[in-house]
């Protein structure tokens, strides 16, 4: 089994998360979580992530799309596990071509 880097780990973590990853590409990523205090970071804020967008969209009075799309936009603001991906997007996103 060879190493992962850290991008391609992160590049899996949301497949990882929902379970979709071959079982192969599942333990490389465990095995480069286990090694690196980053990734796994990062794991954790995905996760928390995931949890607070359920949360959102949990509640039974949300009864058509564009409320709970509205409901997402306010909470996800207010989620710190947010501000972290978004800022690591921006870094990592190329200017536009124009």
């Amino acid at each position: 089994m060879s190493l992962w880097t850290c991008r391609r780990t992160r590049r899996a973590l949301e497949a990882f998360h929902d379970g979709e990853l071959a079982v192969q590409e599942q333990v490389a990523v465990q095995s480069h979580l286990a090694r690196c205090s980053e990734c796994a970071a990062e794991r954790s804020r995905l996760a928390g992530l995931g949890a607070r967008m359920r949360e959102a969209m949990s509640d039974p009075m949300l009864d058509d799309a564009q409320t709970v799309g509205r409901r997402v936009l306010v909470t996800l603001p207010n989620c710190p596990e947010f501000a972290t991906v978004t800022s690591s997007a921006r870094r990592t996103s190329r200017p536009s071509m124009r």
